[in-house]
């Protein structure tokens, strides 16, 4: 049920996608087992992605193709609840966000006619966050903000892939991948 818009546009060896996609709504459960306060309908959550996709694909020389491909995912998510804690009104908004950003190259030579191999490098980021804001009631300074989740994953990979056909009804296919995938700055 996302609203939006999406672009596709391609030239020869080059192609580009991108979208923008919203929704919003009402929310009718209270989360995390709180009791609802307020009107019908003060309950509300809005969320919006943007996309970004950019490939290339070709030949650079005889017998040498390449493959480049970058992209940018981001998304927000935020929810807004009015319900009672002990017995204090509060208003609560939790924001979520996320983007991803990566690239992949990949080489291919190929060797000898029945004979190809392909080498590759491709690298991720997805910083990830999450923030929380309490109002004592609608209206009033705000009186807490925190962190719930705030972390950065990134990962880096090498690869090697070949195929030697050895007839129409045959190939041997083998290959490696080397990946560094760790999780830093973690903050609960």
């Amino acid at each position: 049920d996302f609203n939006g818009l999406q672009l596709h546009l391609s030239r020869g060896d080059l192609s580009f996608q991108g979208a923008f996609n919203q929704r919003s709504g009402v929310i009718t459960n209270a989360p995390y087992g709180s009791i609802p306060f307020g009107e019908e309908g003060q309950n509300q959550y809005s969320e919006y992605q943007v996309l970004a996709d950019l490939n290339y694909r070709g030949s650079i020389k005889e017998r040498q193709s390449i493959y480049a491909h970058l992209f940018l995912n981001y998304n927000l998510s935020e929810t807004s609840v009015l319900h009672t804690i002990e017995p204090i009104p509060t208003d609560e908004v939790r924001t979520q966000e996320a983007l991803a950003i990566g690239l992949e190259y990949q080489h291919g030579v190929r060797l000898q006619s029945n004979h190809q191999l392909m080498l590759g490098v491709n690298f991720w980021q997805v910083p990830l966050a999450s923030h929380e804001l309490s109002y004592l009631e609608l209206g009033t300074p705000l009186i807490e903000e925190f962190t719930l989740l705030d972390n950065e994953l990134f990962t880096l990979g090498f690869f090697a892939h070949d195929t030697y056909t050895i007839n129409e009804k045959l190939a041997l296919s083998g290959g490696f991948r080397v990946e560094y995938n760790p999780l830093t700055d973690l903050v609960l």
